[in-house]
């Protein structure tokens, strides 16, 4: 199985505090359900998230999914998620392609 990595960390700006999730590697369905696992309970905990991705090598559907149901989830609990997901164009170009025309507004970086 391809090798992933989830670090998280905790910021403080200012007067707020929120999680840092950064995830890398390889986030396809080799991976979604043990990231789930720890990625669930660290945004039941915490009112205000961050999502990062760095490095990723390999992402599909199934993570994408995932992305759109933990931010429904925080919306209906009433958090703040942010996204910040770096991905390579031609990564970018299958999303769109397979109908994910809003990922866009997860707040996605597109790297070049």
């Amino acid at each position: 199985m391809a090798k992933y990595e989830i670090k998280i960390s905790e910021k403080q700006e200012t007067d707020a505090k929120y999680r840092v999730i950064t995830l890398s590697g390889d986030i396809s369905l080799n991976n979604t359900e043990e990231i789930k696992e720890k990625l669930m309970p660290e945004i039941s905990k915490h009112n205000t998230i961050k999502i990062v991705t760095e490095e990723v090598n390999n992402i599909d559907l199934s993570m994408i999914q995932m992305f759109y149901a933990i931010r429904n989830t925080a919306l209906a609990e009433h958090k703040t998620i942010v996204f910040e997901i770096g991905l390579p164009a031609e990564s970018m170009q299958l999303i769109k392609s397979a109908g994910f025309d809003d990922f866009q507004k997860l707040n996605v970086v597109q790297n070049s």
